[in-house]
């Protein structure tokens, strides 16, 4: 990837599940993908409004990092919240394709440890009622055990799987008592969002030209969620010089996804890249303040799709064909044609609207609709082959997606244990990862 810029970019780290703390997360992530010639330096962070992190900045790259941190805003689920998330996850959905093996395990596990408990109480009862009723012996462990358990125990497993996987419980179950936090995560991501595109330097000028989205595990649920929010409020933001508005670039783009559409031919995902950052440009060119060019997904559990934002395959499909989930490529727009909805070939992914131009005249330009977001915004999904909370993201969210499936370096727990290397992406011994990340945000410099 090739980037030539003389103003700064801003990257925003989104953290994922877990007890986090301010910064840990991005921290740890600056520190181990920067050059040990770079200084790091930190700073007040203003933009987030929120005193308990900092803006992260190097200094040979023209580069400041942002954590968006939204754990304050989940509490921890209750007990019960928690028992019926795991009970749908594990027993009442069908896994997706990515988590079935795991899934499956996990429940012959659950099944074997159920009848062998059992099958020793059951023997344990046959002998007792055999021998002339309960010893005082047997009897009083049980009672123990049992107290044991459920006091000390459970309560324990109980508070470590509410750190663990609580968020996750909260923000991916849309019920009445979590649409709160949703709401309040969201809005908050987006108040960021658009305080780093308005961003000025003391001249006037804007600060940043262009903005990278950095998720991991939960955190890419929410940036997708940000993103897909965030364009609703610059749909309209066009500003162009001359008329007539000439969009040479949205056209090749709609003619590679109508081509595919039609013809189910292989996607061409490297001509796509390219012309996805060339009508990032056009799209700026005239006069469209936005400013988010990649998404970058880490061990992202949106490659389950379906199994995690939905009620099933159907209900998922049902919303990306109301374009309530964008994809990418993009879904093509419909129009009625002789009482019957049909593809809209002509406009694809965008319809002409008029805008004023820099003159006040209203002008023609073709406006990429609510859910074509991703035509301009490269997304690169990057998981460890034995992450299963991660995987390919082609299966739900299309082939627009460029996905990179790494093996984990380090130690033999990282290597083969599932998920346990989910919080070990920019470690240091992860080379591979640590190389990738410095060219996807830092190119040829």
């Amino acid at each position: 990837m090739k980037i030539k810029r003389k103003q700064r970019q801003a990257v925003v780290i989104i953290h994922g599940i877990g007890n986090q703390m301010p910064m840990e997360t991005t921290r740890e992530f600056v520190e181990n993908i920067k050059d040990n010639s770079d200084i790091l330096y930190s700073s007040p962070d203003r933009e987030a409004n929120f005193f308990e992190t900092r803006r992260l900045s190097l200094s040979r790259k023209k580069t400041d990092f942002y954590e968006f941190y939204w754990a304050n805003l989940v509490n921890e689920p209750s007990s019960s919240d928690l028992r019926e998330w795991i009970s749908v996850i594990l027993f009442k959905k069908e896994p997706s394709v990515r988590a079935k093996k795991l899934v499956v395990k996990i429940r012959i596990a659950i099944v074997a440890l159920v009848l062998l408990f059992s099958f020793f109480l059951v023997t344990d009862i046959l002998k007792s009622c055999k021998n002339g009723g309960f010893s005082a012996w047997n009897t009083g462990t049980f009672t123990i055990g049992t107290f044991l358990v459920i006091r000390f125990l459970l309560p324990r497993i109980n508070i470590k799987a509410a750190q663990t996987v609580g968020d996750a419980v909260k923000y991916l179950t849309p019920s009445p008592q979590n649409i709160d936090s949703r709401f309040k995560i969201r809005q908050k991501g987006v108040s960021l969002l658009k305080k780093l595109h308005e961003k000025r330097d003391r001249s006037g000028n804007l600060i940043y030209s262009r903005i990278i989205i950095v998720g991991h595990s939960l955190g890419s649920v929410v940036g997708y969620d940000i993103i897909t929010n965030l364009w609703h409020d610059y749909i309209y933001s066009y500003v162009p010089g001359k008329a007539p508005v000439l969009q040479p670039i949205l056209d090749e783009m709609s003619t590679l996804i109508v081509d595919h559409h039609k013809n189910k031919n292989e996607f061409p995902l490297e001509a796509y890249n390219q012309l996805q950052q060339k009508l990032y440009d056009e799209i700026k060119s005239l006069g469209n303040p936005w400013l988010i060019s990649d998404f970058i997904t880490v061990g992202s559990p949106l490659c389950h799709g379906a199994y995690i934002m939905a009620k099933d395959k159907g209900d998922f499909e049902r919303r990306t064909n109301y374009r309530e989930l964008p994809l990418n490529p993009p879904k093509i727009e419909v129009k009625l044609k002789d009482g019957n909805i049909v593809k809209d070939y002509k406009n694809a992914i965008s319809y002409e609207d008029k805008v004023n131009n820099k003159k006040g005249d209203d002008v023609v330009v073709k406006i990429i609709n609510h859910s074509s977001q991703f035509s301009f915004i490269r997304w690169r999904n990057i998981f460890f082959n034995n992450d299963y909370v991660g995987g390919d993201l082609k299966e739900y969210f299309g082939e627009g997606i460029k996905n990179d499936m790494i093996i984990p370096k380090g130690s033999f727990m990282k290597r083969n244990l599932p998920c346990y290397s989910h919080t070990y992406y920019w470690d240091k011994d992860q080379v591979e990862t640590i190389a990738l990340f410095r060219e996807l945000l830092f190119g040829n410099e």
